[in-house]
């Protein structure tokens, strides 16, 4: 009983159907009152180019955090330019930018986090030694660790909200 979508995202490119045949699809969805506004999330900055050429792009999902910066030297001045929302995901960087590992912690065997970098051996103590200085921080100001990481990209060009996950409801609240 859904009669208008506010956001609707393309979640990822297929790298088969023409950007500017889903965007298109989508900026006629819009015109006929069904969503409110074009969300694209993960699409690099070629294909962000295509999709703003063929409509208005309202927001662009994508991984963004203090340890995950790639989006800082092309995509964020692009959203600023072309006034689009930029949502980061991934905001605590798999719990690390919350203070929750320790310097002798190793992921499991097949965890999935593997693929995302962080953990390396040359990697994650880099990652922590990030994560000290927040906690510094969070303690001069009386704050979690994960609230100084948050407020870090709220307080970055074109970033108007944040996606954070949870895997407790004491998160939710504290976030």
């Amino acid at each position: 009983d859904v009669e208008h979508i506010d956001l609707y995202y393309i979640h990822r490119h297929d790298g088969k159907t023409p950007v500017e045949d889903s965007i298109g699809e989508l900026n006629r969805f819009k015109e006929e009152g069904l969503i409110g506004a074009i969300g694209v999330s993960n699409f690099e900055l070629p294909e962000l180019e295509v999709a703003v050429k063929t409509a208005q792009i309202d927001a662009l999902q994508s991984q963004y955090n203090l340890l995950q910066r790639d989006v800082e030297a092309q995509i964020l001045p692009f959203c600023v330019q072309h006034n689009i929302s930029f949502i980061p995901w991934g905001p605590l960087a798999y719990g690390l930018l919350g203070g929750r590992y320790a310097r002798d912690f190793t992921l499991p065997e097949g965890d999935w986090r593997v693929r995302t970098g962080l953990f390396e051996k040359t990697v994650y103590p880099r990652s922590l030694d990030i994560v000290d200085a927040l906690k510094a921080i969070a303690a001069a100001k009386d704050v979690a660790v994960a609230h100084v990481a948050l407020q870090w990209l709220l307080s970055r060009p074109a970033v108007t909200s944040v996606i954070c996950g949870a895997k407790q409801s004491t998160q939710v609240t504290q976030n």
